[in-house]
C-alpha cells in the first residue's frame, strides 16, 4: 500500500458548486462513496477481464423477449446476464453490506429510519441554498454534481444508509482520546512542508529522475506528472503537504522532509518497496491558532473518520460470517473470484506484516542517497 500524504487543495477563493458537494460529503464522512466490497473483500483481476460481449441475441422460441425489433425478438434472459456481468458484482456488494448492517441493528436494538436519511440528505442540499440554488432546482444540482464524481442519486441514497446504520452501531464503540486531538492538532496547524513528491518504483527510475531535474533542469511537476507511480498527486503535479508533526507517516520521510533545501533535490527514501523523491517547494511555519477553538471541530472530525474506520472493520466481521447463498450463476461465478483473491490478498498482508515485524527488530537504514 502506498503511502498516503496529504493533498493540496484547488486554489481558488470562490466556491463552486461541485467544491460544497464534495465539502458536505467530507463532513458527513462520504468523501469517497463505497461502491466496491467490504474490508477484506476485493474484485479479482481475471474477473474484471472477463470477455463480455454486448453483441444482442435473439430470444429462443420458448424464452420471453426483451423487445421486438422488425419481428425479431431480443432474448430478456441475455440482456439481464448481460447487465449483471458487467455491474451486477459492485451493486451486489453494497446491497450485501447494507443488508448486513441492517441485520446488525435489528439484532441490537436499534432503529434507523427513513427521516434520518432524508435529514442526511437535507444538510447536504442546504449546501446549494447557500449558493443561492432556487429551492427548487436543488435535487437537480445534486445530481449534476454526483454525476461529475461518477455516481448517481440513487447510489448516494444508497452509501446515505449505508453510513446511517453504521453511525447508529458504532456508538459507544468509539472514544476520541487526548492524544488523538491533540496529534490532529499538531497535523493541521503545526508546521509543514510543500513539496513536489515523486514517487517511482526502482532506484534506476531515481536515477532518471535525478538527472532530468538537477542535470537536464526539467520542472519537477512536469517530471513527477509523467514518472509519478501515484496517479492521484501525480495529475497535481506530485504537490503534496507533508505535515512534520504526523506520527503516521514514516519517520524517514519526515525527516528527509524537514530537512529539504531549496534547488536540491532529496535522496531517494524507500517505503514499501517504492522509493519518494522530494522537491521542496515551501516551508510552512506552525500556525498560532488556540487549541479551544479549534477542538470541537477536531473532535467532530475524529468520531466520524473513527466511526468509518469501525464501520469497515464491523463490515468486514458481519461478511466472515454470514452465510451467503448466490442463485445467480454469474454473480455466483464473480463472488468466488472475489473471495479467492481476497484470501490471496490476506495471505500477502499477512507475509508482509510478519516481514516488516522481523525487519523492525533490525537496525534501519538510512535513504539510500543517488
Amino acid at each position: 500500500m502506498k503511502t498516503k500524504l496529504v493533498s493540496l487543495r484547488v486554489k481558488g477563493s470562490a466556491l463552486t458548486t461541485r467544491s460544497v458537494i464534495a465539502a458536505a460529503l467530507v463532513v458527513l464522512g462520504m468523501a469517497c462513496l463505497s461502491t466496491g466490497p467490504a474490508v477484506g473483500a476485493a474484485v479479482s483481476d481475471a474477473a474484471a477481464a472477463t470477455h463480455i460481449s454486448l453483441l444482442p441475441k435473439l430470444a429462443l422460441p420458448h424464452e420471453p423477449a426483451l423487445a421486438r425489433i422488425n419481428g425479431q425478438r431480443l432474448s430478456a434472459r441475455s440482456f439481464t446476464k448481460t447487465l449483471t456481468e458487467l455491474y451486477g458484482m459492485g451493486l451486489f456488494n453494497e446491497w450485501v453490506q447494507v443488508t448486513l448492517l441492517r441485520q446488525a441493528c435489528a439484532r441490537e436494538g436499534v432503529h434507523v429510519g427513513k427521516s434520518v436519511v432524508d435529514a442526511q440528505e437535507e444538510k447536504i442540499l442546504q449546501q446549494f441554498s447557500a449558493e443561492h440554488v432556487p429551492q427548487g432546482q436543488r435535487h437537480a444540482a445534486l445530481a449534476r454534481v454526483l454525476a461529475a464524481r461518477g455516481t448517481t442519486v440513487a447510489q448516494f441514497r444508497l452509501e446515505l444508509w449505508r453510513s446511517a446504520y453504521i453511525k447508529a452501531l458504532a456508538k459507544g464503540h468509539i472514544h476520541v482520546t487526548k492524544k488523538q486531538i491533540q496529534e490532529a492538532y499538531n497535523v493541521n496547524f503545526g508546521p509543514k512542508v510543500k513539496a513536489v513528491d515523486i514517487v517511482v518504483g526502482s532506484l534506476s527510475d531515481a536515477v532518471t529522475v535525478r538527472h532530468l531535474i538537477m542535470k537536464d533542469h526539467k520542472n519537477p511537476e512536469q517530471v513527477a506528472r509523467a514518472m509519478s507511480l501515484n496517479q492521484q498527486t501525480a495529475q497535481n503535479g506530485g504537490v503534496v503537504l507533508i505535515p512534520l508533526d504526523n506520527p503516521t507517516l514514516p519517520e524517514v520521510l519526515l525527516h528527509t522532509a524537514a530537512r529539504l533545501t531549496p534547488g536540491v533535490l532529496s535522496p531517494s527514501i524507500p517505503i514499501n518497496g517504492e522509493f519518494h523523491l522530494l522537491w521542496l517547494l515551501e516551508k510552512i511555519p506552525a500556525q498560532k491558532v488556540s487549541m479551544n477553538k479549534v477542538r470541537p471541530i477536531i473532535v467532530k472530525k475524529l468520531s466520524l473518520l473513527l466511526e468509518n474506520q469501525w464501520g469497515q472493520r464491523e463490515i468486514g466481521r458481519l461478511w466472515q460470517t454470514a452465510k451467503i447463498k448466490i442463485n445467480n450463476p454469474v454473480l455466483q461465478q464473480q463472488y468466488a473470484a472475489m473471495r479467492a483473491a481476497a484470501l490471496a490478498q490476506a495471505a500477502r498482508n499477512k507475509a508482509a506484516q510478519k516481514k516488516a515485524a522481523g525487519g523492525s527488530k533490525t537496525k534501519p537504514q538510512t535513504p539510500a542517497a543517488q
